[in-house]
């Protein structure tokens, strides 16, 4: 990436959180989650990079890829509250609320600028993949492991470990585990991959959580 890539794909980022800041100030909702999940996808793609030489996950790119993880849920804006509330209730409404995905990322993608390319691109395929599943039973477009990238992958772990983690006592390894072992007990969400990832970054997540909620 160039420094003008870099400075045209800030200037967008920060015209996207504005409007996204906006849209969760009017429905009351903080976004100290959608923060946590960007910094555990840092987190999880920083230690999947470790394994490449080169520049395919150079700095820069793990800053966007850790921006674009904050934004996967930006296609709630273009749905119902009532089927981002209660996306059983009914079959309508639960296929309405499957098309966030799809919304958010053609949201994402109508910034055409080459400059943002990169950006957009790992943006709108969290917004597009974030509920797919390795074993290829989720939305929108149900494919497996292979088929999902693996920045889609981490958030979407991200995501389902914030959830459990957080909920626990303490930040230790063990509640680590037992985190772990809550996820994997939905035997085709993830890839092994991306529990070998997480398992790797153990501690670096546990410090994270326990310097997080230390601040308060």
């Amino acid at each position: 990436l160039k420094e003008f890539d870099i400075n045209d794909t800030n200037i967008f980022i920060g015209r996207l959180q504005g409007i996204y800041k906006e849209y969760l100030k009017n429905k009351g909702v903080s976004d100290e989650r959608f923060k946590r999940i960007s910094e555990l996808t840092r987190i999880l793609i920083t230690q999947y990079a470790s394994q490449f030489v080169g520049d395919e996950y150079e700095p820069a790119k793990i800053n966007m890829i850790t921006t674009a993880a904050y934004f996967y849920n930006i296609g709630y804006m273009t749905i119902p509250d009532r089927c981002i509330d209660f996306p059983k209730k009914n079959e309508s409404d639960y296929r309405t609320f499957q098309k966030h995905t799809i919304a958010g990322a053609k949201f994402v993608r109508l910034n055409t600028n080459p400059s943002c390319e990169y950006f957009v691109a790992v943006c709108s395929d969290i917004c597009m993949y974030h509920h797919e599943r390795a074993d290829g039973t989720g939305f929108p477009h149900q494919l497996n492991a292979s088929e999902i990238p693996i920045h889609a992958q981490v958030c979407a772990f991200a995501m389902q470990f914030d959830e459990i983690f957080c909920k626990l006592d303490d930040f230790t390894r063990q509640n680590f585990n037992i985190a772990i072992s809550q996820i994997s007990v939905d035997t085709g969400a993830f890839s092994e991959e991306v529990y070998k990832i997480a398992r790797e970054s153990k501690g670096t997540i546990t410090d994270f959580y326990r310097n997080r909620f230390a601040q308060g």
